[in-house]
This record gives C-alpha cells, sequence and structure tokens, in this order.
C-alpha cells in the first residue's frame, strides 16, 4: 500500500488597519483576509505594539470560513474595545 504524501497548504494572510498612525486611546481597527479560505474554527494571533515595540494588545480573532475574512479593534493605549 502506497500512501501518498500530504502537501501542506500555504496561506497567505492580507492585514489593514484603518489609519496610518494612532495616538493616546484612539480606536483602532484591524482587518483582514486568510487566503485561500481556511477551514472552520479557524482563527488569527494579532499582537499590536506601541512605536517602543511594547505589546498593547493581544488577541485571536475567528476566521470566517465563507470569506477568509476577521476584524480586531482595540485602543492604541492598550485596552482592547472587543
Amino acid at each position: 500500500m502506497v500512501i501518498p504524501a500530504s502537501a501542506a497548504t500555504t496561506y497567505s494572510v492580507t492585514v489593514q488597519t484603518d489609519s496610518l498612525s494612532y495616538g493616546g486611546n484612539q480606536p483602532v481597527k484591524i482587518t483582514g483576509v486568510v487566503s485561500p479560505t481556511p477551514g472552520p474554527d479557524t482563527a488569527v494571533l494579532i499582537r499590536g505594539t506601541n512605536p517602543a515595540g511594547v505589546t498593547v494588545t493581544v488577541g485571536d480573532q475567528p476566521v470566517s470560513n465563507a470569506t477568509g475574512s476577521f476584524e480586531m479593534d482595540f485602543l492604541a493605549g492598550g485596552s482592547s474595545s472587543r
């Protein structure tokens, strides 16, 4: 019996924000798309950092298994608004 080797799927992730820069406690919206569209129960891990590289938020967001899209909202100062 010969079992074919499974090829791992390579995904690309496109991410964008609603502004080029933020200050204080401005709301930040991150949206993105995973391609090809992943199966059910898939999530992306998002880590937001300030200009000094300090993490201000970390969160996992579900990815739509219909469109591959995801989004996350948080405050630039560090408190999650989701």
